[in-house]
């Protein structure tokens, strides 16, 4: 019984790793092409080099989460400072109505609360769309496979300004579906 387990075990475990270096062989060539095109690259060059560090199963419940962050990240960067901002003129002129209260003051506190309300309007279908992505995110499926996530780290040569060259790395994050095909962030969100 020993001299038949230990083989088959060994063979099941060589095995694993035989895909696993498959897989990285595949998405290599999956994404070689994307990135050559978007960065304008050739991988023909020697100093030019792709390789597939990590790749990782997204699920329903992990594409919800990251288009629940894309959401706040839009909220933070295209709302959120204009809203703080028309908060802080409100509240300024409210100061400035306690020292002078004149009828003047009074039409421009008027006026940055009509602005500070079509700000919060504006915000309110990001701010819905966000706790509905959060009510799915936690009802969703956490064991469907729906794409790849894969980390590339791309080293290629950079002449700085010394006219010297250094190899500059950088980590890629990439999609990838079931097809082997990279998908865009903005699609894979969006479904």
């Amino acid at each position: 019984m020993k001299r038949i387990v230990l083989p088959v075990l060994s063979f099941v475990i060589l095995s694993a790793f035989a895909v696993q270096d498959n897989l990285k062989d595949r998405m290599l060539a999956a994404v070689s092409p994307y990135v050559a095109s978007e960065l304008k690259l050739d991988f023909n060059k020697k100093e030019n080099e792709l390789t597939i560090i990590e790749i990782d199963t997204l699920t329903e419940k992990k594409r919800l989460q990251l288009k629940g962050l894309a959401l706040v990240e839009e909220l933070e960067i295209d709302h959120q400072p204009f809203i703080e901002l028309q908060r802080y003129a409100v509240n300024q002129y409210m100061q400035l109505y306690k020292i002078h209260p004149v009828a003047s003051v009074r039409q421009e506190i008027d006026q940055a609360v009509r602005e500070y309300d079509e700000l919060q309007k504006k915000a309110e279908p990001l701010m819905k769309e966000l706790q509905t992505v959060i009510d799915r995110e936690k009802k969703a499926d956490d064991t469907k496979f729906v794409a790849y996530s894969v980390k590339a780290l791309l080293k290629r040569p950079r002449v700085n300004s010394a006219n010297t060259i250094e190899i500059k790395t950088d980590t890629l994050g990439i999609l990838v579906n079931k097809a082997f095909e990279v998908i865009e962030k903005k699609d894979f969100i969006k479904g």
